[in-house]
């Protein structure tokens, strides 16, 4: 008895079934990689994005009020570290009274001494000229404000008898030479190389929402970024409240 093996069409039959196989699984596998590697794209882009909203919405909220500004590319502010009320202003001092806890921070020089007093300003354009803390306070008894002496007169009032110090002017700015959000102040521009927030940032834009003695200010802003290796961009709208107490 012959034994019987494989013809030809046979043999071209099975290998056609399994490059069609072969084709299909690879096919599935290729789509599920690629699909794994767009969803590992797109959370880089989520979290970059979310990295530089928080970082900007934490240090715009604490602005001094009226202090934001926008010109071009770039949102201006000036931050604030210390504030309480105030009961008097004279032409060298001003009478404060400090928050709960906050006394030791008025009084201390290397903390106060050359910060900008901001009283009851409604433009952006008032910081650049205001009056400057002059030394440290100093407080009689528990029971009286603290003097804070200054460095030129306070001519503005405050309806809620509101005080603030803030520090130097800060920016954050979409350099357009090389898609980078950076942040600039304490002494660095825009042209430095560092602090950077977030690379490939292909659009920027904000706005202002002024308030008033009774509403609170907002501040808009609009980011647009692109992933470097696949080309895809994301878009984000975020706003932020910035506590208007004069």
């Amino acid at each position: 008895m012959r034994g019987r093996g494989f013809t030809l069409i046979e043999l071209v039959v099975t290998l056609l079934v399994l490059a069609i196989l072969t084709l299909a699984i690879s096919g599935f596998i290729s789509m599920g990689a690629d699909g794994y590697v767009s969803t590992v794209q797109r959370e880089r882009l989520q979290t970059k994005a979310r990295f530089v909203i928080a970082r900007m919405a934490q240090e715009l909220r604490h602005a001094v009020p009226n202090s934001i500004d926008v010109s071009g590319n770039c949102v201006s502010f000036y931050p604030n570290f210390l504030s309480g009320f105030y009961t008097d202003i004279a032409s060298s001092s001003v009478d404060v009274v400090s928050r709960p806890g906050d006394a030791s921070f008025w009084m201390d020089s290397s903390y106060v001494d050359g910060a900008g007093i901001a009283i009851g300003f409604g433009v952006p354009s008032q910081f650049a000229t205001a009056a400057l803390v002059n030394g440290a306070g100093t407080m009689v008894s528990a029971s009286t404000p603290i003097n804070l002496p200054t460095s030129g007169s306070v001519s503005t009032t405050s309806p809620a008898e509101r005080i603030y110090l803030f520090s130097e002017q800060v920016q954050f700015c979409l350099r357009t030479t090389d898609s980078v959000l950076v942040r600039v102040g304490d002494g660095v521009s825009v042209t430095d190389a560092v602090p950077v927030l977030s690379r490939d940032v292909v659009s920027a834009a904000f706005s202002v929402e002024g308030g008033g003695l009774n509403s609170n200010g907002l501040v808009n802003f609009y980011i647009e970024l692109q992933d470097d290796r696949t080309g895809e961009t994301a878009k984000f709208n975020h706003s932020v409240q910035v506590l208007n107490v004069l």
